[in-house]
């Protein structure tokens, strides 16, 4: 397949950024052709539902492909190309020690979709669960020739360092793509300036994940038992897949700065 043949190029051939954290952000990810066909699904959707994660004052769209995977060319080819194994180990290798348990994750077809969020709105700044490796936001603004230079920094994936600082090392671009593996730090969301739409994706261990949903949903559990065992799941996932990130850091010393205050990864200025 040509487009697995242009990917693979385009994330060897990419630099890792490290600051706040280990990323990548790739420019014309896609070739151009499968591009504008996934865009074509993206202002087209099949079916548009509420996607509820933060605050109430942060409600957006999306169309998951869940129900379509199998039954669309372009999104069972976006499917394939991300399932391959040479695209899964090339990208792991970018952010893990021992990229070789590529056969052991998978897309999360629970949020594999387009999102689309108004603008001047605000996502809280959160670190992914910890059952996810690899975390995706590809872009795909709709008007691609009038975006500024400053619209384009201010509403791509925002990244924060320990103390919060804001990284505005993702562009708003179209077929551009923000990459980064889920920490203890990995603090990052985003805010609009302008209409946002964008494709997640996720690298998953679904067996870790069933772990982890059965871990912090354990209704007797206080809030504070429930925020201690999302830090504990980072905590095993690390242990046992190391990050290059983390080879001089503590993983004990990085459990107990975590800022993680809220449940789910959430952190929210007190």
């Amino acid at each position: 397949m040509d487009e697995i043949k242009y990917i693979l190029n385009k994330i060897e051939s990419s630099s890792v950024g490290k600051e706040p954290f280990y990323h990548l952000y790739i420019e014309n990810i896609f070739p151009d052709d499968f591009y504008n066909k996934l865009k074509n699904k993206c202002l087209n959707p099949n079916k548009i539902e509420t996607r509820e994660q933060d605050n109430k004052n942060f409600v957006n769209s999306r169309f998951n492909f869940t129900n379509y995977i199998h039954k669309d060319p372009i999104l069972s080819k976006l499917n394939t190309i991300f399932e391959n194994y040479d695209i899964k180990k090339s990208l792991l290798s970018k952010f893990y020690i021992n990229p070789n348990f590529y056969t052991e994750i998978e897309i999360h077809k629970d949020e594999f979709e387009f999102v689309y969020t108004d603008k001047n709105k605000f996502q809280n700044i959160h670190t992914d669960i910890p059952s996810k490796f690899l975390s995706f936001v590809f872009y795909f603004p709709k008007d691609d020739n009038i975006i500024s230079e400053d619209d384009q920094y201010n509403n791509g994936t925002i990244m924060y360092d320990n103390n919060m600082t804001p990284f505005k090392n993702a562009k708003y671009k179209p077929n551009s793509v923000c990459i980064f593996a889920q920490s203890f730090h990995s603090y990052h969301g985003f805010n609009t300036t302008i209409e946002r739409t964008a494709l997640v994706m996720f690298y998953i261990n679904k067996e870790l994940h069933e772990k982890y949903e059965k871990s912090i949903n354990m209704v007797y559990q206080s809030k504070e038992n429930r925020i201690r065992a999302f830090k504990t799941n980072i905590l095993h996932k690390l242990t046992y897949y190391p990050l290059l990130e983390y080879q001089n850091l503590s993983l004990e010393n990085e459990f107990e700065n975590c800022k993680i205050n809220q449940e789910k990864g959430r952190i929210i200025f007190l």
